[in-house]
């Protein structure tokens, strides 16, 4: 049997099946925490907000550790004067990362239907005027929706970059 990783990423932009990865592993491999933690929680802008400390202690607590995020493979949002970019590499360089990849007219749907139900827009809220919304889908749908060419092009590149640098 082979040794399990310290750490598992499940990367994945929102609404696209990060928790079905997350609970795929849990359920199904020997040896994973019950639980997972969120890497953004980090940033200290997070509304769940926790130190690094407290993360690391949480991450060496058990067995391997699942960490989810929406940010791999940039880090852009870690930003490298507060040591936060390092420290989220140094985790990077020994983990095995699973990317979640969805189609961006699911995510969009996913989306919309998420916020009705979560009262974040009115019942009778139309699909395509959420798309050009900027409170709605706004840049988002922008991003996922440019063309469906280029919405895979982007996610299929960004998955190779990570397979590449983390493999």
């Amino acid at each position: 049997m082979k040794e399990l990783p310290a750490n598992i990423f499940v990367a994945s932009h929102r609404r696209s099946g990060t928790h079905l990865a997350i609970d795929t592993i849990r359920n199904n491999i020997l040896g994973v925490s019950d639980s997972f933690l969120t890497l953004e929680t980090i940033l200290p802008r997070h509304k769940e907000h926790i130190s690094q400390e407290i993360f690391e202690t949480r991450r060496t607590a058990g067995p391997a550790t699942v960490i989810k995020t929406h940010d791999l493979p940039d880090m852009q949002q870690f930003p490298a004067e507060d040591g936060l970019h390092d420290y989220v590499a140094n985790l990077l360089e020994t983990a095995k990362i699973v990317y979640a990849l969805r189609d961006g007219r699911d995510v969009m749907v996913s989306l919309f239907e998420y916020r009705k139900r979560t009262k974040h827009l009115p019942e009778d809220a139309v699909f395509s005027t959420f798309l050009r919304s900027p409170l709605g889908g706004g840049g988002q749908s922008r991003r996922l929706l440019g063309g469906p060419c280029e919405s895979l092009a982007i996610a299929s590149g960004r998955a190779a970059n990570l397979l590449r640098r983390h493999a």
